[in-house]
């Protein structure tokens, strides 16, 4: 009877959870829309130059019907089989925010389960349309069963896909209990999953002789294999066969989750008398140290394995592809390698700043105020103060809107209007 309590009350709290991160999610309605987009525009080019390829004489290992289908729905099964609990997790550990959670009376990662669900809801809202139209303009070309067994299956292999890759991120955030960065395996991770999921370029389409560690490696199960469940229907003997590695995947990866993170909260709580506590902290300042060092090493090494990722759709379509399609090795390289530099740029001068002020607006330091709002000038500008004395008059209470200032404080007061205080 107390564990069907607890079970309920876990259940309720993790439903309203799910209702606050959808609700919360609709307020970035444009940023939805344009994350959506830009994760549908990689399988759509691949999709054009692989249709491309095959229209001039290339001889695809798969049909085109395979090859449009799969392209067309690999955004939703990726979106639908992802996770970013990961950075969050380590960032609760490190900074010590996992404790609000270690207090109440349910899971500690029932807010990043329900984060994961209620913006997958959000972000499946608007997605969905625009698959709907792609698929409609290549409506001659797909490939989809009626058959209701295969529709279940496909679903089933979505749900484990879902709980794989959630008990890997776990795996990986939980790391932040040993280390203090973390980010570095996290994106050989990311790599990884680009890589062996299927998710750039379908498994099939690789190399023959890459089958069996293909068929047999855990990424697979996360974007591919649902898909080819979709495709190879609910009677094919490879589906079976890939159900069971499947499910016997997902149960590894959440026994080694629960594992890691048992022994990690282990070590977190952990205490004991003033030299342990002494040794303990200099043992974490030298392995901090030499973290911070590997780190860079491991960014670094991440970004050229990026790149390699980024040219491996375009040297498989090249090795399929004829003389007479038009596609060169040599100007695919050159593509990718000004698109790693460009992205690069961009990672670095625009995307932290980006984040940070992402960050802002989602503590709530940073958000829109009415344009009469009132405001205290004084302390923005020591000129401005020493005026108003002069003038034996305050502009305290005084409206942004009908004040008259040199042009060199009018962003000061502009930015008045966005900060919470202006005093």
């Amino acid at each position: 009877m107390l564990l069907r309590s607890n079970l309920g009350r876990s259940l309720r709290t993790l439903a309203a959870l799910v209702r606050l991160e959808a609700m919360t999610m609709a307020n970035y309605r444009w940023w939805l829309v344009a994350m959506q987009a830009a994760g549908l525009i990689v399988p759509m080019v691949s999709l054009l130059a692989w249709r491309g390829a095959i229209a001039a004489g290339a001889q695809a290992p798969v049909t085109g019907e395979y090859l449009t289908t799969y392209l067309v729905a690999v955004s939703l099964v990726t979106l639908v089989t992802s996770s970013w609990t990961s950075g969050f997790l380590a960032d609760s550990i490190r900074l010590g925010t996992l404790n609000g959670w270690l207090v109440r009376p349910c899971s500690t990662h029932l807010a990043a389960v329900a984060n994961n669900l209620g913006e997958k809801l959000a972000k499946l809202v608007v997605l969905a349309p625009m698959v709907v139209l792609v698929a409609v303009v290549f409506r001659s070309s797909l490939d989809l069963t009626s058959d209701a067994t295969t529709w279940a299956l496909f679903l089933l292999a979505l749900a484990l896909g879902g709980v794989m890759a959630f008990a890997l991120d776990v795996v990986v955030g939980s790391l932040a209990f040993w280390l203090e960065d973390v980010s570095g395996i996290d994106r050989f991770r990311a790599i990884a999953i680009r890589l062996l999921s299927g998710a750039i370029v379908p498994l099939a389409a690789l190399p023959a002789t890459w089958q069996p560690f293909l068929d047999a490696q855990p990424f697979r199960y996360l974007v591919a294999f649902p898909l080819e469940v979709l495709l190879s229907g609910a009677d094919d003997d490879g589906t079976r066969v890939g159900l069971f590695w499947q499910a016997g995947w997902t149960a590894v990866l959440v026994g080694v989750a629960v594992l890691v993170w048992r022994r990690g909260l282990g070590r977190y709580q952990g205490g004991g008398s003033m030299i342990r506590v002494w040794l303990a902290l200099l043992r974490q300042a030298v392995m901090r140290d030499l973290q911070f060092r590997s780190q860079a090493w491991l960014n670094l090494a991440a970004g050229l394995a990026e790149l390699g990722v980024g040219l491996v759709p375009v040297l498989v379509l090249e090795s399929y592809a004829s003389d007479s399609s038009g596609l060169s090795t040599g100007s695919g390289v050159l593509i990718v390698a000004f698109y790693g530099i460009a992205a690069g740029v961009v990672d670095c001068f625009v995307a932290p700043g980006l984040r940070r002020f992402d960050v802002t607006l989602r503590r709530g330091e940073a958000r829109p105020r009415p344009a009469a709002t009132r405001v205290d000038l004084r302390h923005r500008h020591p000129a401005l103060d020493a005026a108003t004395r002069a003038r034996g008059s305050s502009l305290r209470g005084s409206r942004c809107s009908v004040i008259s200032l040199p042009r060199r404080w009018c962003p000061s007061v502009r930015s008045g209007s966005w900060l919470p205080s202006c005093g």
